[in-house]
């Protein structure tokens, strides 16, 4: 059974998901609202795909990017960091930096829908 691990600290774009995953059969998803959480989550849960905002309120996300893909159980996970900041700069940074996609907010639920689907293989 896969694990989606979401990142997130904002409750209404946590609760987006969760309606969104809830269609994903045989999916588990777990939040984390703190970037100190989801790296313990990560770490314990080893999920299939992370889903991570940049704006979290301890550590940033693009640092909780670059820990996940110097851990050896991370490395290679794919990572869908989703931003209300997607400008072209931006978006070429966090991908040099391991980023798999990245996803504007609001997010457009169809194409969020197509890349996790086609990420986990659903």
């Amino acid at each position: 059974m896969p694990i989606v691990l979401q990142i997130e600290d904002n409750a209404l774009n946590r609760r987006l998901v969760e309606r969104v995953a809830a269609r994903w059969d045989g999916v588990t998803l777990v939040s984390a609202t703190t970037g100190r959480q989801g790296l313990y989550l990560a770490a314990e849960l080893r999920p299939d795909l992370v889903l991570l905002d940049i704006g979290l309120p301890d550590v940033g996300g693009a640092e909780v990017l670059d820990t996940l893909r110097r851990r050896a159980e991370s490395a290679n996970t794919p990572i869908v960091v989703i931003t209300a900041n997607t400008g072209q700069a931006i978006a070429q940074r966090l991908q040099s930096r391991g980023a798999t996609a990245l996803l504007s907010k609001p997010l457009d639920l169809r194409a969020f829908d197509e890349l996790v689907g086609g990420l986990l293989g659903l």
